[in-house]
């Protein structure tokens, strides 16, 4: 994985057989991150487990064929819970979304991350829908993490 940061801009490519959510993980440690929102993502994913949320769980479809990534976005809080949704092309140019529930790299990924420096994210159970929604904290009550 090549990063480099700017202020809060992180931008990233990941390579060939990188696991997805593992190299958003290794460039927030690499820039000590403690959440971020995934703003965008380009490339080309493989091994594609989407996810549609529905009854309390997750139905999942797999695209194991190289795929063209259209579009991914998402956050990652203080937690490491990484929760992106995609829309990926097949070569009929036909278009398929949902949460990414896992993924690797084929060929590149470049993406870019916005990170939180005045609070930071982390998810809490809505009972009602079974659903771990996003909640805020403030710097104040940011863990501390350990060094690199």
């Amino acid at each position: 994985m090549e990063s480099i940061r700017d202020g809060n801009i992180v931008m990233a490519r990941l390579k060939n057989d990188s696991a997805v959510r593992e190299g958003i993980l290794d460039a927030m440690e690499r820039h000590s991150i403690y959440s971020c929102a995934v703003l965008c993502g380009i490339g080309m994913l493989k091994d594609v487990t989407l996810g549609y949320f529905e009854k309390g769980k997750y139905l999942e479809k797999q695209h194991p064929r190289p795929m063209e990534l259209l579009s991914m976005q998402g956050f990652v809080t203080v937690d490491s819970t990484v929760h992106v949704h995609v829309v990926i092309g097949d070569r009929d140019y036909a278009a398929h979304g949902g949460h990414m529930l896992s993924a690797k790299v084929c060929n590149t990924l470049e993406m870019t991350l916005l990170t939180l420096d005045s609070f930071s994210l982390t998810r809490k159970l809505e009972p009602s829908t079974g659903l771990r929604l996003l909640a805020f904290r403030s710097e104040d009550e940011r863990p501390v993490l350990p060094p690199l």
